[in-house]
């Protein structure tokens, strides 16, 4: 059976692919308040899906939602027919957090990127990101 993968590039693409979906759809519900988080189980796993639906519960709680897009650089670890690992810079300074006034609830001096090694879990129909963890090694942004 031949790799998945012919060569290193191609397996970052594929990595990027999922990633980009599941952080428009984490962007999608932040916008929306936190409201329908389930939207985001098609593309990730069910413990980050868990993770990620309490800080959604915390958005709607407080009743913010976010404006504005991340943007995000990843760089290749390592892959296999299985998964692919990643370095992800996460730019979130186009990202505003708003209060039912109107008002930015993002405090000065917010950091505005954050790096994670991002495991992506390879199916047959398509990816989803397996887990996506604080990188606290060099940096690699």
């Amino acid at each position: 059976m031949a790799p998945r993968f012919a060569s290193d590039e191609e397996a970052l693409a594929a990595a990027e692919e999922a990633y980009a979906a599941y952080i428009a759809m984490v962007d999608t519900i932040m916008g929306d308040g936190g409201k329908d988080p389930e939207r985001l189980m098609p593309l990730a796993s069910q413990e980050l899906y868990e993770r990620e639906a309490e800080g959604f519960a915390n958005v709607a709680a407080k009743g913010i939602h976010a404006t504005g897009k991340r943007t995000f650089v990843m760089s290749l670890q390592r892959f296999s027919d299985s998964e692919i690992v990643a370095y992800v810079c996460d730019d979130i300074s186009q990202v505003d957090l708003i209060d039912s006034e109107g008002n930015s609830t993002v405090l000065p001096g917010r950091l505005s990127t954050y790096e994670f090694e991002v495991t992506v879990a390879l199916a047959d129909r398509h990816s989803v990101v397996q887990s996506k963890t604080l990188w606290k090694g060099d940096s690699t942004c």
